[in-house]
Order: C-alpha cells, then sequence, then structure tokens
C-alpha cells in the first residue's frame, strides 16, 4: 500500500516536472522568425491618415528574451530592462527617439498610414523596436502620439506562449492650434504731413513776400511819373 502511493507520488512529480519542461520549450523565442506588426493611428473615431510611421530597431532579443541594445542606443539601455514600469517604458521610448534624432539614425522600416489610420510593418525580425509618428493637423487640431516601443515577440502570459503577429494602438493627444493674433493696423505717421504743411506755410509766406516786393517796386514807378 505504502509503495503503491509512492509509486503515485512519483508519478505526480514527474508529470509536474514534465508539463514545466513542456511550457519552458513552448515559451521559447525562435529568433529565425520573421513577425507582422500592425499600428492603428486613431483618435477615437477619427482614422489619421497620411502620417509617415516608422520603426527602428534598437535591441536584439535571444531565445530566452533577454535584450542586448545596438550600439546607437547603448548609453540610455536600462540595466534591467525586466524591471522596469510603464511610465518607465515610456520615459525609454522618448529617450530613444532623441537618440534617433540626435544621431539622425535611419529606420529600419517606414510606411503611410491608410484611410483606416493603419499601417502594417511585415517580415520584421525578433528584437525591440522603437515607433514614432508624424504629427498630422486635420482642421483646427494637431494629432500625435508619443513614441512607443514595442518587443517582437510579445510574450502571452495566459497562454504562456510568444505571439509573432502583433497588433497595438498608438496612444494619440489632440491640441487645439491656437489662432494668430491679428496684426494691429499700422498707426498713421503724421510727420510726413506736419512736413508737409510747414513746408507750404513757408512756399506761402515766400510768394507773399515777393508780391509784396514788387508791389511796391511798381508803384514806386508810378509816383517819379
Amino acid at each position: 500500500m505504502i509503495k503503491h502511493k509512492i509509486k503515485q507520488l512519483c508519478y505526480c512529480l514527474f508529470l509536474m516536472f514534465l508539463f514545466e519542461a513542456i511550457d519552458v520549450r513552448a515559451a521559447t523565442i525562435d529568433i529565425t522568425k520573421e513577425a507582422t506588426i500592425t499600428i492603428n493611428y486613431r483618435y477615437d473615431e477619427l482614422a489619421l491618415q497620411d502620417a509617415s510611421i516608422s520603426l527602428y530597431k534598437v535591441a536584439d532579443v535571444s531565445e530566452g528574451g533577454v535584450l542586448t541594445f545596438l550600439d546607437d542606443f547603448i548609453s540610455v539601455a536600462p540595466t534591467d530592462p525586466d524591471s522596469l514600469t510603464s511610465s518607465q517604458w515610456s520615459d525609454l521610448a522618448a529617450q530613444l527617439a532623441q537618440e534617433v534624432k540626435n544621431k539622425n539614425i535611419a529606420y529600419d522600416q517606414n510606411q503611410i498610414s491608410d484611410q483606416f489610420g493603419k499601417v502594417v510593418f511585415e517580415q520584421v525580425p525578433v528584437g525591440l523596436y522603437l515607433v514614432t509618428m508624424d504629427v498630422i493637423t486635420i482642421g483646427t487640431y494637431e494629432y500625435d502620439a508619443a513614441p512607443f516601443v514595442i518587443q517582437v515577440p510579445t510574450y502571452n502570459e495566459i497562454e504562456n506562449y510568444f505571439m509573432y503577429d502583433i497588433t497595438s494602438v498608438a496612444k494619440t493627444d489632440a491640441h487645439l492650434i491656437p489662432e494668430e493674433p491679428e496684426e494691429p493696423l499700422p498707426s498713421p505717421d503724421t510727420s510726413d504731413k506736419v512736413v508737409g504743411y510747414i513746408g507750404l506755410f513757408i512756399l506761402s509766406f515766400v510768394g507773399i513776400i515777393i508780391i509784396s516786393i514788387i508791389v511796391i517796386k511798381y508803384q514806386k514807378k508810378r509816383s517819379k511819373k
């Protein structure tokens, strides 16, 4: 009886180790596989069309999910990416985007959003990617989204497998474009008018003097006669 229970216990332990091994193998990254990334660029129901959306690879990933940042981004690489919070990942994305701007780093892929505000990046090697989007102006509003990062593949904790077809929605903000203040009308320049009036007065005064001299000379000539 005791031997039978020991056998059952050993069998259960064997099954536990077996399933654990299966889970580990199922959660291993296939670094040779290519992924697809779909980005939706929208604000509520408004699709942001004709936006330039770029994809930059910032780190490689191993079969065990360990990230190795590329040389262009090593200066901002976190020491322990697994410990980063959501807000820290957002901060890291902003730093990575600044590195792209400062070093004029070329994107790995770029597409223009379609009428639904969507782009699809295909044949994406595994790794960590930075996503950036252009600012879009529609009417009196500007729409933009902060840069963000996507790890390819993404791990599904519920079903314990890595997803190679990834869809992400950009977190978009809207900003009312301030109206440009109307330029004030130039105040009339009265200095020219004053100068004109003074000149006219002087001419009139000189004219009166000349006429007076002529009249006086004429009267003197008549008196001599």
